[in-house]
């Protein structure tokens, strides 16, 4: 009698469908604007996701790879969006980490992805800047968990984008 629901819970994760494609959604920011997938509608779109522990390593992959795409001078062809998973953020604790979100730079909005819809919908690893790149239909090209920066993989990320940019 125990074995259907045994057999149930260890599958279970193995139904999780990740999704293909950027999903719809309406987020603030942290300077209250609200954002929303049509704003990045044509566009090659990289997101950066993570919860607090995988933030640090956002900026050390969004930097060289923004830097690496201005030597090409396609910069401004695509779409960084770096995205915040606070869905683990008890609701009388959102008001203060709302505050503690970076306000010197209002260039480079982070998404407050509250109700966790991003980390499931694709499946982020905690304590990792979860790399996300769509193309310019939405659909999703890659994915990838980083933590430390690697030459190789940095490298594979920026072919890729270079390749999309290429079809365009």
């Amino acid at each position: 009698m125990y074995f259907p629901i045994i057999f149930f819970l260890l599958l279970s994760p193995l139904l999780a469908q990740e999704a293909d494609s950027l999903i719809n959604f309406t987020l603030e920011d942290q300077f209250d604007r609200v954002h929303q997938r049509s704003d990045y509608e044509g566009k090659i779109t990289i997101l950066f996701g993570s919860d607090r522990d995988g933030s640090k390593y956002n900026d050390d992959w969004a930097e060289p790879i923004a830097d690496s795409l201005k030597v090409f001078n396609l910069y401004d062809k695509v779409e960084f969006i770096g995205l915040a998973d606070l869905g683990n953020v008890p609701y009388l604790m959102r008001s203060f980490v709302r505050s503690m979100m970076p306000k010197e730079d209002n260039q480079h909005p982070i998404l407050l992805d509250w109700d966790g819809l991003f980390s499931e919908s694709y499946n982020f690893v905690e304590a990792h800047s979860n790399l996300i790149i769509f193309d310019h239909n939405f659909n999703k090209i890659s994915q990838k968990a980083l933590r430390e920066v690697k030459p190789d993989t940095l490298r594979d990320i920026v072919e890729i984008i270079l390749s999309q940019l290429k079809n365009d």
